[in-house]
Parts: C-alpha cells; structure tokens; sequence
C-alpha cells in the first residue's frame, strides 16, 4: 500500500518526502520477508521517486540482495526492468546487474515474447550503467554490446506491433519517466517510418 501511495503521489509531481521515512523504516531488516513480486515493485518505486535524492545504499543491498535470492529459476522477463531501476538509482549492485544482464541476454537470444516497452526499457538501463563501468573498458564494451542488441530488439518489436501498439508504447514511455533521447528515437523512428509508409500508400 506505501508503494502505490509513493507512485500515486510521484505521479501528480507532489512530495513523496513525507513518505519517505516510514517506509524506508518499514522495509530495513525485512527484505527477506516480502514477496519477489514485491520487491521488484518496491525496487521500481525507490528507482522513479528517489532519482533526486539519496537511498541508503546499505538497504539497497539488502533489498537486492534479497531480489537475487528470490530470482534464482526465475522467467527472465522478471529480471529484465532491473538494469533500469539500477540505471536510475547510480547503484551497482554486480551480483543482481550480473543476473539481469544474463536475463536480458536470454530474452534477445530466445523466441520469449516480451513487450516493445520493457525491451525499451533494458535498453535505458544499460545506457544508464554504462557511465557507471568506465573504470571497467572490459565491463563498459560489454555493456554497450548487450545496449546495442537490445536496442535492435526494440526496433524489431516496434515493427511487429500495430499502430495503435506504438503510439500505446509511446504513452508507457513517457508514464514510466524515460528521457533518454537515444530510446525516444527508436520510438520515434518508427513513428516516422509509418507515417512515411503511409503517405507512399495514399500516393500510389
């Protein structure tokens, strides 16, 4: 229930600092109590309302540590947002990164259906790290290779979906807050492509 609080108030561009302390109080020491579901969900809340501020990187931990115990088996679409919200929140956590990267890259491999959105999404997390792995050329070369194929993904799964599909697409992006201009120009590419195409039709 604080989680949606948190977002709902986020949403209508309010405070969410009186929020703040009870539920960052309520989740310390209890990570391991919650559902997996749960935690991803409150891993996406602390990514959208505290991108301004500062989240104690010791209860980041135990909360990502606790999303990595509960991950293991886990469907790879689970995992593929997390880079994202890791992104957002300048918070390396390698044991967690490590495993949602390997999700990532199973879904680009594999014939999974997932969503234009959250292939969008990965996409904008792994450009978010790669600042984070320059100390790393091995780790950041890594990164913008899986960046690069996601975001091949992302156009294929732009193509195959309806009009109707991407301008819906277009809505989640801006709902879920991505203001990466490389991800609106995948969005907007296609956007553009259609348009295109269908002048070419009423021409011919």
């Amino acid at each position: 229930a604080m989680v949606t609080a948190m977002l709902a108030v986020d949403k209508l561009g309010l405070p969410t600092d009186s929020l703040r302390a009870p539920f960052l109080q309520q989740l310390s020491g209890n990570c391991q109590n919650l559902e997996f579901s749960d935690l991803r969900r409150i891993l996406m809340a602390l990514a959208r309302c505290w991108q301004a501020g500062k989240v104690d990187p010791i209860l980041l931990d135990e909360l990502c540590d606790a999303i990595l115990e509960q991950s293991r088996d886990c469907d790879p679409r689970d995992l593929v947002t997390v880079p994202q919200h890791l992104g957002r929140l300048q918070h390396l956590h390698l044991p967690l990164l490590s495993a949602s990267l390997k999700s990532v890259t199973i879904l680009i491999a594999s014939r999974l259906t997932i969503v234009p959105l959250d292939a969008l999404r990965a996409t904008d997390g792994l450009l978010l790290l790669i600042p984070l792995m320059q100390r790393s050329q091995e780790a950041e070369a890594k990164l913008r290779s899986l960046a690069q194929k996601c975001r091949l993904l992302s156009i294929d799964l732009l193509r195959q979906c309806t009009l109707e599909d991407l301008w819906k697409t277009g809505a989640q992006l801006a709902g879920a807050e991505v203001s990466e201009t490389k991800i609106w120009e995948i969005w907007a590419n296609e956007v553009l492509t259609r348009e295109a195409e269908g002048v070419g039709r009423s021409r011919s």
